[in-house]
């Protein structure tokens, strides 16, 4: 790895080992077998290193997404698409999820701005549903947000609390929250008929709890 990439991967292992609060400048530089000179050829401080490394994880969560989202022939789809992308991303790396689900939210008010970056762009896909529409009455983006925060807060606790199989066992129920809205009860109930889909590998990943 080159001088970037020891730094980047530090920061990933501390923040899964001891959490973002409780790393300093100093075990990233001890880590990562760089000076304090060397980190800052990368990076202003330990916040913009935790913010650029999340930007890249988060980016590629998004561009498998949208490549996830693209084959499939409908709104609906696209949204189970998008759910199972998601959770099989955070099956991949017991350490990337740490970082990107639990750590970012303690990590200052930019990793804030930045997850609510993605999650403004999947708020939007769930905002596509108003084409799909089959119901009577007005609908507004506001809608969409209200159940997309609920899911990923859902997502959160699932994480935090037990593991991706966890997670995983809730799509069809966030499923069913996303659809209802926008195609009915009937609709919504067939998701919660639908059985999860299993992961590749069967395996559990557990996501520790860290108190804070």
């Amino acid at each position: 790895m080159n001088e970037r990439e020891r730094i980047a991967a530090a920061m990933v292992d501390l923040c899964f080992e001891h959490g973002y609060r409780q790393t300093t400048p100093e075990m990233l530089f001890d880590r990562a077998e760089v000076d304090r000179a060397g980190f800052r050829r990368h990076f202003a401080d330990l916040e913009d290193c935790f913010c650029e490394v999340y930007k890249e994880m988060r980016d590629d969560l998004m561009a498998r997404v949208a490549a996830a989202v693209e084959y499939e022939a409908t709104w609906r789809d696209g949204l189970r698409a998008t759910a199972y992308t998601m959770v099989d991303w955070t099956a991949e790396d017991e350490k990337r999820t740490k970082f990107t689900v639990i750590e970012v939210r303690s990590a200052g008010e930019r990793a804030l701005i930045l997850m609510g970056q993605a999650f403004e762009e999947l708020f939007d896909l769930i905002d596509r549903g108003r084409d799909e529409r089959q119901l009577p009455g007005e609908i507004s983006r506001a809608t969409a947000e209200a159940i997309g925060g609920t899911i990923f807060n859902q997502m959160y606790a699932a994480y935090e609390d037990g593991s991706i199989d966890a997670v995983r066992a809730k799509v069809p129920e966030m499923m069913y929250m996303a659809v209802r809205p926008y195609l009915g009860d009937e609709a919504a109930a067939e998701e919660l008929r639908e059985p999860p889909r299993p992961s590749e590998d069967q395996e559990q990943i557990p996501i520790e709890r860290r108190d804070r």
